[in-house]
């Protein structure tokens, strides 16, 4: 069973010449040259299988989750790797595990990377704020009371979006 790190998994997926590299975080590129729209997405539900492969580590099987975001046309490097990370979140957003880039899913992406730069920001600064509402049923001689759990929501109060649900965020 292969250990988390081990990219060998990843790596018997992809062809001879095809470049894998971790752009940073949990974030990778798979680039890969001369294929069709079909091809890349191949390689994508491929590279996929093998990071959903369980994996153990001190004697626990752990099995994880990912996301792919397919780019086949950009004018530049640069927009290939924006149009992917589109995709990318639009598969996570809708639990698709897989997105090929469109046009049309350009529509917010400019926000969502706002919204991203000024989360990694507040987390960077210590600006977060987390309010916590414990959610308490009232007693009644047939119910003892009791705290069943807590709502919690995060807030940044010098950005704009402060203050609001997280589902009231683009």
């Amino acid at each position: 069973m292969p250990r988390p790190g081990d990219a060998r998994g990843l790596t018997e997926e992809l062809r001879e010449g095809t470049v894998l590299a971790r752009l940073g975080g949990d974030e990778f590129v798979i680039l890969l040259r001369d294929c069709t729209e079909e091809e890349v997405a191949q390689v994508a539900r491929r590279a996929l299988a093998a990071v959903r492969r369980p994996c153990q580590v001190e004697g626990v099987t752990l099995e994880v989750d990912g996301s792919c975001g397919v780019a086949v046309h950009g004018g530049s490097a640069t927009d290939l790797l924006r149009h992917a990370d589109v995709a990318m979140y639009a598969a996570k957003a809708d639990h698709l595990g897989l997105a090929v880039y469109a046009p049309s899913m350009d529509a917010g992406a400019a926000a969502r990377l706002s919204l991203s730069g000024d989360l990694r920001r507040a987390i960077r600064d210590g600006e977060l704020v987390v309010h916590y509402q414990p959610q308490v049923r009232c007693w009644t001689p047939a119910s003892p009371p009791r705290s069943p759990g807590c709502s919690t929501s995060t807030a940044c109060p010098p950005r704009a979006w402060s203050l609001r649900s997280p589902r009231a965020r683009p």
